[in-house]
């Protein structure tokens, strides 16, 4: 007894720690998940908005090169006000055109020269892709033409009383950011963040320089609000997106920004030291930094950082929650064993805690052969249950056949629906899967949306009319998401027999051959392995 209870004691202590370690191991995956996760969803968005900034430039160029340039009836609408010396277009307000037209403003009386005039016509016939690429982006707060001609095409809408071209625009950061002075390479360029004119919300601005003849005309700018990307970043974590000169664009977890350009340092209330190393830190490292976790990311495409951090104490206090029963359990056997010590009858009650303690590692060991999401076998438990099949079907000379499945664009549901609608993708394809198989054959999880199917006394054939019943069910599920909305999927199932000439290993290659030759048919299939020979 004196020898066993050092042994518990360090059994409970490594159980323990186990615990703990695999919690916190789990804590900081999900938080170094979620981050990607953000990262994939405003690369996505920038990627979007840097292919629309390229068709603005190629559509203000074909403009010039072509004759409908010069035939725009919209120039009829144009008006001069001689008491203030500008021109405008605010007679279309009101009307229809309002809904797709932006209102063309700019300094002095209505411009002769066929140049200038050219000029104008691209800036209203920019409003084509404006109104377009307003639909298609709604986090878009305003669209306009600035040209080196003095005049302003603004989108959507808006009377020349509340704006309207001044040479104070040129001066503005969104503007001479592109032009020549600033960008020699001629390309599209983000703006740090700013204040709106009205000094009511932050703006971050895509600028893209206009060249017509290797001739600078203008700048294209698309203003977008800090508002859609608050929401991209938002999470059960602290995140902040900080533009070239370390001031928050967005923040996430209900931490709201003010009207005013703040700091990463103000904002998240860190020394500059500390700033420092958030921004020099390894990207794509989750590092612990003056009791937080860390995640950095440089976005790809824009001149941003996204910082997300969590309090170091959630994690561990979680972890240790964690231990918490498994270690008042443990201490409750350590109290029935000093009694056992005293009196008689605590012997019964030790013998029985020790016999529940194997039967909770067998079920330990149950477990560590099974996948926990899908309570299909894992590698270990395939291999096991493969070995102890293979005997009884030697013995006979069973025909065996083997189905590898694998779930089509599963990657899509994750980064759509998030990895809660994946879980649920990958639990519902287990149980079709188990329903359409008998007790004794295999079905095992692969690897992250990859099944295994080993058929104990199916020949090919057979194999083949199983995996088409798993697709097809599969094909005709419905899954239903945590916002009422419901989405199906398909998968694609490569099918080969067992040859005893040769390795079982082989026969997976060739079902995994099958497989994918079915992808490469589009999907959604079932191939067989003699299909390829």
């Amino acid at each position: 007894m004196k020898l066993k209870k050092p042994i518990i004691i360090l059994l409970i202590f490594i159980s323990n720690l186990i615990t703990y370690q695999n919690k916190y191991d789990s804590l900081i995956k999900d938080f170094k998940n979620n981050a990607i996760s953000k990262e994939a969803i405003l690369n996505r968005h920038i990627d979007l908005i840097s292919g629309y900034a390229d068709i603005i430039s190629i559509f203000g160029n074909g403009i010039y090169q072509s004759t409908e340039a010069s035939n725009s009836r919209f120039l009829d609408f144009v008006q001069y006000n001689s008491k203030e010396n500008y021109f405008h277009t605010d007679v279309i307000g009101g009307t229809i055109m309002e809904k797709t037209e932006g209102n063309l403003t700019g300094v002095g009386r209505i411009p002769t020269d066929i140049t200038v005039r050219d000029d104008l016509n691209l800036a209203i016939h920019f409003n084509k892709v404006f109104n377009k690429l307003y639909q298609k982006l709604p986090d878009i707060k305003w669209m306009s033409y600035i040209s080196e001609n003095n005049f302003i095409n603004h989108y959507p809408f808006i009377y020349s009383k509340d704006f309207r071209y001044t040479d104070d625009l040129k001066k503005q950061i969104f503007y001479t950011k592109a032009a020549p002075e600033e960008n020699y390479t001629q390309k599209s360029v983000w703006t740090p963040v700013y204040l709106n004119q009205d000094k009511t919300e932050l703006i971050v601005t895509y600028s893209t320089p206009i060249y017509h003849r290797k001739q600078f005309m203008g700048v294209v700018t698309i203003d977008f609000s800090n508002f859609r990307f608050n929401e991209m970043i938002d999470s059960n974590y602290e995140s902040c997106l900080v533009d070239e000169n370390d001031f928050v664009i967005a923040s996430g977890h209900k931490k709201a920004l003010g009207k005013e350009v703040i700091s990463m340092e103000e904002f998240l209330d860190i020394s500059d030291f500390t700033a420092n190393t958030m921004k020099h830190m390894e990207v794509n490292e989750v590092k612990r930094i003056n009791g937080y976790y860390v995640y950095s990311i440089r976005l790809t495409n824009a001149p941003w950082n996204l910082f997300i951090r969590v309090p170091a104490w959630t994690i561990l206090l979680q972890s240790i929650l964690t231990t918490l029963p498994i270690m008042l359990i443990c201490l409750f056997l350590l109290l029935t064993m000093n009694e056992a010590e005293k009196r008689k009858q605590t012997a019964r009650l030790l013998k029985d805690s020790i016999v529940e303690l194997k039967s909770y590692q067998r079920l330990l060991e149950s477990a560590a052969k099974m996948d926990f999401l899908t309570t299909t076998y894992n590698r270990r438990g395939y291999e096991e249950k493969l070995t102890e099949y293979m005997k009884e079907t030697e013995v006979n000379k069973l025909p065996i056949s083997v189905l590898i499945a694998d779930i089509d664009f599963f990657k899509h549901y994750n980064d759509t629906y998030g990895h809660a609608a994946g879980d649920k993708v990958l639990i519902n394809t287990a149980a079709i899967m188990q329903r359409n198989v008998s007790k004794k054959d295999i079905v095992c999880r692969w690897g992250g949306e990859e099944f295994l199917i080993v058929l104990f006394n199916k020949t090919y054939e057979e194999a083949l009319i199983v995996a088409e019943n798993i697709r097809k069910d599969i094909e005709t599920s419905l899954i239903k998401l945590e916002n009422s909305q419901t989405l199906n999927f398909t998968i694609t199932i490569g099918v080969a027999e067992y040859e005893r000439d040769n390795s079982f290993d082989q026969c997976i290659s060739n079902a995994d051959k099958a497989l994918y030759n079915g992808k490469e048919q589009g999907r959604n299939k079932v191939t067989g392995s003699r299909y390829l020979l």
